[in-house]
């Protein structure tokens, strides 16, 4: 059975980039007769005939599938981020028509990809990730009057062009090249990369996703694998509202209890995610597409000791670590304490912890909790301990208290 929407094209964002001369290369799927309608479609109907019409007049054998993404102010980055998971989980050879109201100027083209799909969309930067993802073979505009059907939905579409006879001439393998002039120029838009930051990832949102209320981010395992970061840590997460989670980094969303916090990288899309074992984090959170994520690795207490690493090291050669004050409260420590670290290094000191660098002869090691950032520093009173001890960033630290 066919899903039917209000036919609905995004608006066009002023920030694109103009992408030129891509390589073309030779797809391995033919087209599959599967189309797969893709909208932001809430809760309203409209009159299934036109979609029947057009799609059935051409290939009455199509199959359709639909996806629709409930959000009420969906925006191109979010919705490429949408199409790009929906490419992924769909077989190659499917064919996809993107429809959100409000094309802007963005023209009709059709991307084919490496794999095989194929994507019918407004040319405005809605294809960015698919492309990124992957890979295009060609580019074209819809323009072969001979491809366009003779009556077009009612829609916010692109009214000289019939997206649904387009997309039923690719279902049934009409050749590519007759779609129309090949583009050797198409428009994405900007592609915002996390990064890191003093031992920290700072990215976005990127999707609600709509059915489970994942809050997903653009944040790939590269990140993570640079920060050292591995299943079993212990994660914390800072949103742009002000809420603030830990939890676990896990493979499933199973490894943790039912109502619980957790961290995974999507399997589809590559991209890590917060979620809610059963649950809905994003009503629970109040989080939105777009919010700031600064995420870090908490450290650990086992056994009286704190297993932590060197987020970086300062422009005074201080080792700054992930360890906090509240993780000193666990253990019981307390100012005038002596401690004793092993770095990963296999270099072994004991230091007084303190509160100024002053309370220590110069020259002296010693260890303090940072006025800014609140994270527990290693350091020699107007010396540099990272080059004294050859202390590197990311590495590993284990503190103790000497009794």
């Amino acid at each position: 059975m066919m899903k039917l929407f209000r036919y609905r094209i995004f608006l066009l964002l002023p920030a694109v980039i103009l992408i030129s001369r891509f390589v073309l290369a030779q797809a391995t799927d033919k087209p599959n007769g599967l189309i797969v309608l893709i909208t932001d479609y809430q809760s309203k109907n409209v009159d299934k005939p036109p979609i029947e019409q057009a799609i059935g007049e051409v290939f009455p054998n199509a199959k359709v599938d639909s996806i629709s993404h409930p959000l009420s102010t969906f925006t191109v980055k979010e919705g490429a981020y949408t199409l790009q998971r929906a490419g992924e989980k769909f077989p190659h050879g499917t064919v996809f028509v993107v429809l959100f109201e409000n094309a802007g100027e963005g023209k009709p083209i059709a991307l084919k990809t490496k794999k095989g799909s194929y994507f019918i969309a407004p040319n405005n930067g809605i294809l960015t990730r698919v492309a990124r993802a992957m890979g295009v073979s060609e580019v074209r505009e819809i323009t072969n009057p001979k491809l366009i059907g003779q009556t077009t939905p009612d829609s916010a579409s692109h009214r000289q062009v019939n997206f649904f006879s387009v997309a039923a001439q690719l279902a049934k393998q009409s050749p590519f090249e007759e779609v129309g002039a090949l583009l050797e120029e198409y428009l994405q838009l900007p592609f915002e990369f996390a990064t890191v930051v003093d031992g920290e990832i700072v990215g976005h949102i990127s999707e609600i996703e709509s059915e489970f209320g994942n809050a997903a981010t653009n944040i790939s395992t590269d990140l993570f694998t640079k920060l050292k970061w591995q299943r079993g840590d212990t994660l914390e997460v800072d949103f742009s509202n002000e809420q603030k989670i830990r939890f676990p980094y896990v493979l499933k969303y199973g490894d943790v209890p039912v109502g619980d916090y957790l961290g995974r990288f999507d399997d589809t899309t590559g991209f890590f995610k917060v979620a809610i074992n059963r649950g809905n984090i994003a009503e629970t959170l109040k989080l939105e597409g777009r919010n700031k994520v600064v995420i870090r690795k908490i450290a650990k207490v086992i056994d009286g000791e704190i297993i932590g690493q060197i987020n970086l090291i300062d422009e005074y050669g201080h080792a700054v670590t992930n360890i906090t004050a509240d993780d000193f409260t666990e253990v019981g420590w307390q100012r005038g304490d002596t401690l004793e670290v092993e770095f990963e290094n296999r270099q072994k000191i004991r230091f007084p912890y303190v509160k100024n660098y002053d309370d220590v002869p110069v020259g002296d090691y010693l260890g303090r909790f940072g006025s800014t950032s609140r994270l527990f520093k290693v350091a020699i009173n107007y010396g540099k301990i990272a080059e004294v001890l050859k202390l590197e960033s990311l590495s590993k630290v284990v503190i103790r208290k000497v009794e």
